[in-house]
């Protein structure tokens, strides 16, 4: 977290350490685990990168997730057979929960980006749109504007890049127009953070395919490794769902 704030001598930053805060997090669900008789994990799943045992440096380093679920992910094939397209579910769904949300979302396999390399009461899935502001198309009037000179040429911009000032007020009265049917029902959005809540268990499902519709519908991608799906709460722009 970013915070600024004005001095005599103009405008000053402080930034807390995101690795910190992710570890105090961790450790919070590990010892509400314990209480609840479950065992904490000792480390990640396999597959998921960027993540070290407590009190270990990791040797990778990835910007910190904006939405981190409560609980073990399990890694499931988008296409069948094709180890590289991957995304996440709740480890603790049941073998039909499973079996549904993992159908659904090969059903809709073509709303995800790729790159060239027992349920409860209440369940949740957690979505990033890939490239946010890069799939908003700029008016041809306005790509000039957006112009910039290299020594191979003059280039410009075909979709809204990122640095532009109204970047991401353009991008969030897009997704609260398009989503505006599902919001405060069934979805949250902030910008291209998307939460996909249902009360029931077995309307999460129906849920997932309405929100997979209206991204198909305005050709919005989302990213894989960013999502997990039929999860039981977890972290949301720095709040605590379930």
């Amino acid at each position: 977290m970013k915070i600024k704030f004005s001095t005599p001598r103009g405008v000053e930053e402080a930034q807390g350490d995101p690795l910190q805060s992710r570890r105090c997090y961790v450790d919070a669900v590990h010892k509400g685990q314990k209480r609840n008789g479950e065992n904490a994990p000792d480390r990640a799943p396999p597959g998921k990168k960027g993540k070290a045992p407590e009190g270990e440096n990791s040797e990778e380093t990835e910007t910190p997730a904006k939405f981190q679920p409560a609980e073990e992910l399990l890694n499931i094939e988008i296409i069948p057979g094709n180890p590289d397209k991957i995304t996440q579910i709740g480890s603790h769904l049941g073998e039909e929960a499973k079996k549904e949300i993992t159908l659904c979302l090969q059903r809709n396999a073509d709303i995800f980006a790729w790159t060239h390399k027992t349920w409860r009461e209440s369940t949740l899935s957690m979505m990033d749109a890939s490239q946010g502001y890069h799939q908003i198309m700029l008016a041809p009037e306005d790509q000039k504007k957006v112009s910039f000179i290299t020594s191979e040429g003059t280039f410009c911009y075909l979709a809204m890049p990122f640095g532009l000032k109204n970047a991401g007020a353009t991008y969030q009265r897009l997704v609260d127009k398009i989503f505006r049917p599902q919001i405060g029902r069934n979805v949250e959005v902030y910008v291209d953070d998307m939460l996909v809540k249902s009360k029931k268990a077995e309307e999460h499902v129906k849920d997932l395919e309405e929100t997979f519709s209206i991204l198909r519908k305005y050709k919005l991608k989302l990213n894989p490794a960013k999502c997990a799906f039929g999860v039981q709460g977890g972290r949301f722009l720095g709040f605590i769902v379930t």
